[in-house]
């Protein structure tokens, strides 16, 4: 209420209280993320963004587009998506520290980016090892930890 930064216990007392069904997993195998995306869910996960690698051609919208000079960069993004090229998985994100930089399409930067699964996996380990489901499951925390019994972590 005063500002500041969001601990994922907000994010999940958020969705609570808009009635969105939710629930937490943790991240012991990074691979529960892509099964959660082939149930039609999308993954709110807190990150340390210093471990996410930077970006190698604007025009690939793949790694972050933004520096993080030091560890401890907590932050939030969302997962909707995954492909898997030359067997990596890279998942799908959006990614809302944008500040407005816009593509020469008139897109925003950090729609639709796409950030390795090894590098998701390191950032998580580092930062907060689950994440926040969104579910299209009705019965809201249905399955998954109890966010209560969990430490919590802030992001930007």
């Amino acid at each position: 209420p005063e500002g500041g930064w969001w601990y994922t216990s907000d994010i999940i007392n958020y969705l609570n209280k808009y009635s969105i069904p939710n629930y937490t997993i943790g991240l012991s195998d990074i691979e529960n993320v892509t099964r959660e995306i082939d149930k039609g869910n999308i993954a709110i996960l807190c990150l340390d963004m210093f471990y996410i690698s930077n970006e190698v051609k604007d025009e690939w919208r793949v790694h972050k587009f933004y520096k993080t000079n030091s560890e401890g960069w907590g932050h939030f993004i969302v997962v909707k998506g995954y492909k898997v090229i030359d067997g990596e998985t890279l998942f799908e994100c959006n990614d809302p520290y944008s500040f407005g930089k816009k593509y020469e399409d008139n897109s925003i930067k950090g729609l639709n980016r796409y950030y390795s699964s090894s590098d998701i996996d390191q950032a998580t380990e580092i930062w907060w090892d689950y994440a926040i489901i969104i579910s299209r499951n009705t019965l809201k925390n249905a399955i998954g930890l109890d966010s209560n019994k969990i430490p919590h972590q802030s992001g930007k």
